[in-house]
């Protein structure tokens, strides 16, 4: 009997370390077996190469359907969400969104890493801001797309990921689970949870023009995989301003083009004022 405890008792530690995230350095963690996040006491100033604390960006996006008809989409009073045509001029509806970089974090306490944390204001007038997070480090540069009203539908698409080294030819794989409350009659219903599994690659490396002028960009093409079926997404990344343009197949052949429209940087005076 004391052999069998002892031996449920090692099983049940070598299961429980298994599923724990591996810690990779002081600064770094493997969270999910693929991405690497930070750890929270990592200095603030070795993260945020690319997308610094307190800066905005603007994105303009282009949504076809299935038909090859182009839409945006208006917001209700009841923030739910219609349909429109493009050629709707009416001041509620949406043609473009902003991504702000926050000075919080996003924490969690188990494991101890943490996600810069980010918004994306679709609304007008900066109502009601959604707020998600990123992580950026020497490892990976990864984070959430806009996640709401029409853009839900990108969950089921790759999420914008690049890893070092940025070369051409260099591949990589991730794994994500997805709920059910992600679906909508308007593109996929499905009970319960599916997974999609992810394959990156980068292709290329070009220079594009953009409406903030011409990027040298690293060209990532990804592809999502589940039961639902296939989405894919090329991802064009500079090492300034981020992914600056995003190109969705989405779950039901539909697509969304989404790019870079503005950037605004946080001034911060570092002189005090004399009274």
């Amino acid at each position: 009997m004391k052999k069998l405890t002892l031996l449920l008792i090692i099983i049940l530690i070598n299961a429980s370390a298994f599923c724990q995230p591996k810690k990779e350095s002081e600064n770094l963690i493997l969270i999910d077996g693929y991405i690497y996040g930070n750890v929270i006491d990592k200095s603030e100033n070795l993260i945020h190469d690319t997308y610094k604390r307190g800066s905005e960006i603007t994105f303009s996006y282009k949504y076809t359907d299935r038909n090859g008809k182009q839409q945006y989409f208006v917001i209700n009073n009841s923030r739910s969400w219609d349909f429109t045509n493009a050629s709707n001029t009416s001041d509620n509806v949406i043609r473009d969104f902003k991504l702000k970089i926050l000075h919080e974090n996003m924490n969690f306490k188990d494991p101890k890493y943490y996600q810069i944390g980010i918004s994306y204001i679709i609304e007008k007038n900066d109502v009601s801001p959604f707020i998600t997070g990123l992580i950026e480090n020497e490892k990976n540069i990864w984070l959430h797309p806009p996640r709401e009203f029409l853009f839900r539908i990108l969950e089921l698409n790759p999420f914008p990921y690049i890893k070092y080294p940025f070369q051409i030819g260099h591949t990589w794989n991730w794994d994500l689970e997805i709920g059910g409350q992600w679906g909508d009659k308007r593109w996929k219903e499905w009970t319960g949870n599916i997974t999609n599994k992810y394959q990156y690659k980068i292709t290329d490396k070009k220079t594009i023009s953009t409406a903030i002028g011409a990027l040298e960009c690293y060209v990532i093409e990804s592809e999502a995989k589940s039961e639902l079926g296939t989405t894919k997404l090329t991802s064009y990344f500079n090492e300034q301003f981020g992914f600056v343009k995003l190109d969705y197949t989405n779950i039901d052949s539909s697509t969304i083009e989404i790019d870079i429209k503005g950037f605004k940087k946080e001034i911060v005076n570092i002189f005090k004022p004399k009274f």
